[in-house]
């Protein structure tokens, strides 16, 4: 029963999380808003350090780690001064499981990569306990549980700082009024909060941030949909035009210099003529991701400041010669300062906890609930077990099933251990290494006897009434709670077994702290203690940890901080210095300095990635979010200009408004209005581990998911792209250029020279080749081996045969999609509104040169010309946009977008828009029709072995119809929690694989008509009727022969199961191919019963039917639509490539268009 049961939590973790609702929060004083959506205007200041151009040489602050901590005192000082903020990690953006509660155990579980940057990187300290540290701008507080609860007192009362604390109060402050939640329990938090009080941890202090013995909830940083307000968004209540960050910067070392200078000073001398001056931090010196060294210095007064980590700030102390002389010195490192103590008193709180199944679904919830006793704290996090194979995406056959179990940690931490150890280099001259760090867990007798009681009082809960209803019915129809991993000692008064339990389970809950303690090597104002311009700020200062959780302590410690030098420098200022000051060359005396020190500065192994092919995107390219610059949310936007060039309804969907928009903004003003969310907000688009979990995600009337749901007349489940990028952010990342037959079906007159050049111009930027996996290559051998040839190796142009094609997902799995596009534009011609939904467009009739694109046929009846366009944003408010002279509108709203806003705009069949009292702008019969879907069929194959997870990369490609595949794992072994949760993880053994069919050129077409006849939030009805032509049916039967075919190859046979008959045979999920496939009857009906989409849907405003072939809307002024809505057919395998080349395309006739008019005037 337990190994059933284990079998499926990987998908729990990875799934499950992102696509159960999570409870919503109430909103409570001086906490942040209920509904607030991640703020990334801090981007605007983000910088990769590749990139960097140091605008200025100098800054007043230069702050090492841009955590917890960093953060927030970068956002203070950036108040009234410049700040340089370095940190080694990347931008939540870039690791989008960070942002989202779902994403808490896959951050954790992720393997280190030698191409990938992951946001928690992986250690294991000397004791043998995995660890992880931030590796992320926002630090640990992007990787944590989110649990927001104020230090206790005896953090306070601890010598060596001299606490204001009416300071610390509004420093907490200012920190909870902007990403700080209050959570509402779900059943199992609820019933553990009455467990701990049933067993005398009380008072019940219900909802609390301080800290407080006795039971209660406290804050937390996820808001009420899951989303992760971690410190990063801190940044934004600074002057971000002060504030320079710059991620994928390693600072190796600090440099210094020990001339008297007034420059660098911060702090007191000793006696200048009888001892040596302190040495001052000068700079830093940093590298990027290339292995480039950089360096950076401090203005007059200016100051360096640690903020790396209770690792990483002990570390680079010691790379940068301030530590034990004597240990220094047998590392051959030049000493700056003799410091005995850094790297010492370094402790971590140590955790043990148990794990249970329980017999009911319940809702995922990370801590909300605390136990706080005078020497431990209770705590525990909830999540849901799948008890079927895994939930495949809605349109892929067999529909999702429900979870009914779920998974419970109880773990308890203590206080305030009374043990500790040092940390010591594991490299004299490279940061990249994580140093070596023993915590000497349970060393002082205390700390045991304390965790055996803090174990015991677990034990105490188990056997209350609150917990009684999550047992579990055992094989002798007894009551009792299933464990996974260890149970408590049965014997709970053994001494010695609840001991050794404490040893063998011990485990980390990230709160180590220490190696640059205040009184040891810092002061009671963070400085470094006999240098200069030099402090740390952040957990490694701390004696002991803070409260049940530092993260909310440390936020205050940045801002608190970062107040006082403000006010020390405000102090400086009215004070007139009695010592002359003296000018200096900076740069020259650093180089001197420099020149004199050897600089080691390692390098990265180059990986095995992809290789770079001509004219496709650069292997390794991270996430380019240039583009961040030009985006507002709608409810923010202030139009600062009243008329636009363009105006673009839709930023991507069906990929074509981004290119254009790019295209158009080199010479001209465009607005691009967009329903749904930036791809920040939505981090599953972001990379390849979200591409089911976008499909799968429900509908939420809080949220706006990337993927809007519908379903067709004809009963089959579909989506549409509502995000940023449009569908080429929620696809299999598929790219393969049009065939042939597109081009000579469209009604278009193409220039086929420039189709070519503005394809190459996508794939420069956003496509890659692929390196096949397992699966895919014997994919393509199979389709080789049944006669779907030649092999066309690797190739983007849509050719007859077995290929591999391009991809938008790079070699660690990040998604390029459209939107990275915006990039090539000119950013400062271009505003991108999100969260914009276009209700209308607004025409005039007056005939005018201020809106003419194209010829009037009859001046006496002109033309109506499309001046602007009425939008709403989130809160419902509405806007009017208008567009300059010569100016368009351009519809980019896809093949159901664009048809639905020509209807309510008033253009389309007469009779039809009367009977919905829609005024008539311009009888247009054909606007929805000629819509069409090409079917798609498919199996579903377990595979006996694991395979690595991958999206579409070979196609076989006939006449009449394509074969593709993807192919992922399933869990079939207990799942493997975060490496420092006991049991430890163990691997799926099992794969799972899709093969699926799609026809090429489907000659059965439908119709699209109006759900609403006024709210263009309501998705239109729409019929596709799949196969009512019957040639379609016919060469679904041929296609799904083939798969049959394939099945039968030898490059298949590795992948069949065996079976209680000790046969080889394959397992399907789902339905198999009819027995007999020559039977058409059962063919034909296995084609109708398992018909689904492949989204590529297309046709609705046809060339030759609505538009004419410059896609100008046939009978209107100034009004075009881009976008796959146009097409006749759909083209080639996978219409992103050519709808991209398309936006691209119609941007520079466009252009010309404009050239020419304004030689001829």
């Amino acid at each position: 029963m337990v190994s059933f049961i284990a079998a499926y939590i990987l998908s729990l973790f990875l799934i499950i999380l992102c696509v159960n609702n999570f409870h919503h929060q109430q909103q409570v004083l001086a906490l942040a808003s209920s509904g607030s959506d991640h703020d990334f205007r801090y981007m605007k200041s983000v910088h990769d350090a590749t990139e960097m151009s140091l605008e200025e040489e100098y800054y007043d602050y230069i702050i090492i780690g841009g955590g917890t901590a960093g953060c927030p005192l970068a956002a203070t000082l950036s108040e009234n001064y410049s700040v340089l903020v370095l940190e080694r990690g990347s931008v939540p953006t870039a690791n989008p499981n960070v942002l989202h509660l779902h994403g808490f155990f896959a951050n954790l579980m992720q393997e280190e990569e030698e191409t990938r940057v992951t946001p928690a990187q992986r250690f294991t300290s000397e004791d043998g306990v995995e660890n992880a540290r931030g590796r992320v701008l926002g630090g640990t507080s992007m990787i944590n549980a989110g649990f927001f609860s104020r230090g206790d007192e005896g953090f306070f009362s601890k010598p060596g700082v001299k606490w204001e604390m009416d300071r610390v109060e509004k420093a907490y402050e200012w920190v909870e009024e902007s990403i700080v939640f209050r959570p509402k329990l779900p059943l199992w938090q609820s019933s553990f909060r009455d467990a701990l009080l049933e067993i005398g941890v009380g008072p019940d202090n219900e909802f609390d941030l301080n800290h407080k013995l006795g039971t209660k909830i406290s804050g937390s940083t996820f808001d009420e949909v899951g989303r992760r307000h971690g410190a990063v968004e801190l940044l934004n209540k600074g002057n971000l035009n002060n504030l320079k960050v710059v991620v994928h910067a390693t600072v190796e070392k600090i440099f210094f210099s020990t001339k008297v200078s007034r420059n660098y000073h911060s702090g007191d001398d000793n006696d200048h003529d009888n001892n040596p001056p302190k040495p001052y931090a000068i700079g830093v010196i940093y590298s990027d991701s290339k292995g480039k060294s950089h360096t950076v210095l401090v203005k007059h007064k200016g100051e360096v400041i640690l903020s790396a980590g209770a690792i990483g700030s002990p570390q680079l102390l010691l790379l940068s010669g301030i530590g034990p002389h004597s240990y220094l010195s047998s590392l051959n490192i030049p000493i700056v300062h003799s410091q005995p103590n850094v790297g010492d008193f370094i402790a971590d709180n140590p955790r043990n906890n148990i794990n249970l199944i329980i017999p009911s679904p319940t809702d995922p919830s990370p801590v909300q609930v605390v136990g706080i006793t005078n020497h431990y704290f209770i705590e525990t996090i909830s999540a849901n077990l799948p008890a079927s194979l895994t939930p495949l995406p809605f349109s892929v056959y067999p529909k999702s099933s429900t979870a009914h179990l779920g998974m419970t940690v109880i773990c308890e931490k203590l206080r305030q251990p009374l043990s500790s150890g040092s940390l010591w280099l594991a490299s004299p001259n490279d940061v990249r290494v994580t140093p070596h760090v023993r915590f000497n867990y349970f060393s002082h007798p205390k700390d045991l006897s304390q965790c055996v009681n803090g174990v015991r009082k677990i034990g105490e809960m188990l056997e209350t009434n609150a917990m009684e209803r999550f047992k579990m019915v055992d094989s002798n129809e007894e009551r009792n709670f299933m464990y996974f991993g260890p149970s408590l000692p049965t014997n709970q008064s053994d001494e010695s077994a609840m001991e050794e339990f404490c040893r063998s389970s011990v485990t980390t809950i990230w709160h180590y702290h220490g190696g640059c303690t205040v009184g040891k090597v810092v002061d009671g104002d963070f400085r470094v203690m006999g240098v200069n311009s030099l402090r740390v700020v952040d957990g490694s200062t701390f004696r002991v940890s803070p409260g049940t959780n530092p993260q909310a302590t440390v936020m205050m410690l940045g801002r608190y901080v970062g107040l006082k030098m403000l006010q020390e420098r405000e102090a400086e200022a009215n004070v007139e210095g009695d010592i002359e000051r003296r000018e200096i060359d900076e740069k020259d005396r650093v180089k001197d300095y420099l020149s004199t020190v050897a600089l080691r500065v390692s390098r990265w192994a180059t990986s095995d990635g992809q290789q770079q092919v001509l004219a496709l995107a650069t292997s390794g390219s991270d996430h380019d979010f240039r583009y961040m610059k030009s985006v507002y949310d709608a409810t923010e936007m202030s139009l600062e200009e009243e008329y636009y060039d363009y105006i673009i309804i839709g930023g991507g969907t069906l990929t074509a408004g981004c290119p254009l928009a790019a295209t158009l903004s080199e010479n001209y003003s465009v607005l691009v209005l967009e329903r749904g969310s930036v791809p920040t907000s939505n981090p599953n688009v972001l990379h390849l581990s979200g591409f089911l979990a976008n499909l799968m995600q429900e509908e939420e009337e809080t949220r706006v998911t990337p993927a809007q749901r519908f379903t067709s007349e004809d009963g089959v489940e579909n989506v549409r792209g509502r995000v940023l990028g449009g569908s080429s952010m929620i696809n299999a990342g598929f790219f393969s250029r049009g065939d042939e037959g597109f081009y000579s079906k469209s009604g278009v007159k193409w220039e086929m020279d420039r189709v070519e050049k503005a394809y190459e111009w996508v794939e420069e930027s956003i496509v890659f080749r692929p390196k096949l996996p397992v699966w895919q290559s014997s994919f393509r051998d199979a389709l080789l081996e049944v006669g779907v040839g030649p092999n066309n190796g690797f190739d983007l142009n849509h050719k007859l045969g077995t290929k591999i094609s391009g991809s938008t997902f790079d070699e660690v799995g990040r998604r390029h999609g459209a939107v990275e596009l915006l990039n090539k534009g000119n950013l400062n011609n271009l505003k991108v509104g999100v969260h914009a939904t276009v209700d209308r467009i607004i025409f005039s009739t007056k005939v005018s040169n201020n809106y003419h694109s194209g010829d009037d046929s009859d001046q006496n009846s002109p033309k109506p010309y499309a001046i602007g366009v009425m939008y709403s944003d989130s809160k419902g408010k509405s806007h009017t946009v208008l567009v300059r002279h010569k100016g368009e509108i351009i519809l980019s709203a896809g093949a159901i977008g664009s048809p639905q806003l020509l209807l309510l705009s008033g253009i389309g069949p007469h009779s039809y828009l009367s009977s919905l009292n829609i005024p008539i702008v311009l009888s247009q019969p054909n606007v929805g029709d000629f819509i069409a879907d090409n079917p798609r069929n498919n199996i579903n194959l377990i595979i006996p072995f694991p395979t690595e997870p991958s999206a579409v990369q070979v196609v076989g490609i006939t006449d009449h119809y394509f074969m593709e595949t993807i192919s992922a794992n399933l869990p079939n072994s207990p799942t493997p929690l975060p490496f420092s949760m006991y049991p430890k993880s163990s691997t799926a053994n099992l794969g799972m694989a899709i093969i699926c069919e799609k026809l090429r050129h489907p000659l059965s077409s439908g119709s699209l008509w109006l759900a609403s006849s006024n709210d263009v939030r309501v998705t239109p009805h729409v019929r596709f009727n799949y196969f009512s032509h019957p040639k379609d049916l016919s060469q679904c039967v041929s296609a799904v022969r083939k798969i049959g075919e394939v099945l039968s190859s030898k490059s298949m046979e590795r992948f069949k199961m065996v079976d209680s008959n000790e046969e080889r045979n394959f397992m399907y999920f789902g339905p198999s191919l009819p027995t007999n496939q020559s039977d058409e009857s059962a063919m034909e009906e296995f084609c109708r019963s398992s018909v689904t989409t492949i989204w590529h849907y297309h046709g609705g405003c046809t060339v030759g039917k609505v538009v004419d072939g410059d896609f100008r809307v046939t009978g209107v002024n100034s009004l075009r639509v881009v976008d796959g809505s146009t097409f006749r057919v759909s083209p080639g395998t996978n219409p992103q490539a050519t709808t991209m080349m398309l936006g691209r395309y119609v941007g520079l006739k466009m252009l010309q268009e404009r050239e020419v008019e304004a030689k001829a005037e």
